[in-house]
């Protein structure tokens, strides 16, 4: 990954989070209700999958943690991840939060 890609995923990531700590309060609240700290915490990658409406994403904890989830009609799955570097081919973007 070259240096103008690493800057183009910090600030996906940094948005990513404004937008789960100013906009995103349904996906805020089911973070929070399920124990996540979101304080210190970056939303390292998301997308939305169009065909059954689910949200998935990577939250990279405070204290460098990274916790996978699935969030689909007022429910959320939350997997602590074990792989990273399988997660990065999902989400190449967990590489340059890990940085931050």
């Amino acid at each position: 990954m070259d240096s103008q890609e690493k800057e183009l995923y910090r600030e996906e990531v940094l948005e990513l989070t404004e937008l789960l700590n100013s906009e995103w309060e349904d996906l805020r609240e089911l973070l929070v209700e399920s124990n996540v700290n979101l304080k210190g915490a970056y939303l390292a990658g998301y997308f939305e999958d169009e065909d059954e409406g689910a949200e998935h994403g990577v939250i990279l904890t405070a204290d460098k943690k990274l916790i996978r989830f699935v969030a689909l009609d007022g429910e959320i799955t939350l997997e602590p991840v074990q792989d990273q570097a399988a997660l990065e081919d999902e989400f190449p973007s967990v590489t340059v939060a890990l940085e931050l």
